[in-house]
């Protein structure tokens, strides 16, 4: 997996593409540190915070479009869907695991 982002986005465009960082994600457990910022694959444990933050951007994302019910929707689903995302990154972590 190839990981790529800004860390930030004020300056030069020199100072920041010198900030800008690539690396891979070399083994399912790779972690990288870059400043304040640590890198590394979504883990099981991670589902519940991930579930909770992607409802969190959709219900954020939309109030001038959706009605209000819509976001309340979204935020209330999301702890139940952390289940099925935590076996989702176990069985990704198991793949890319075997293929080592």
């Amino acid at each position: 997996m190839l990981v790529a982002f800004s860390v930030s986005t004020s300056g030069s465009d020199e100072a920041r593409a010198a900030r800008r960082v690539t690396t891979t994600l070399d083994a399912p457990d790779a972690v990288h540190r870059f400043g304040p910022y640590v890198v590394g694959r979504a883990q099981p444990s991670d589902a519940l915070a991930y579930c909770r933050a992607d409802a969190e951007i959709f219900a954020n994302s939309y109030p001038d479009v959706m009605p209000p019910i819509w976001s309340k929707e979204r935020l209330a689903e999301a702890d139940g869907l952390a289940p099925v995302r935590e076996l989702a990154f176990a069985a990704y972590l198991a793949e890319r695991w075997a293929r080592l």
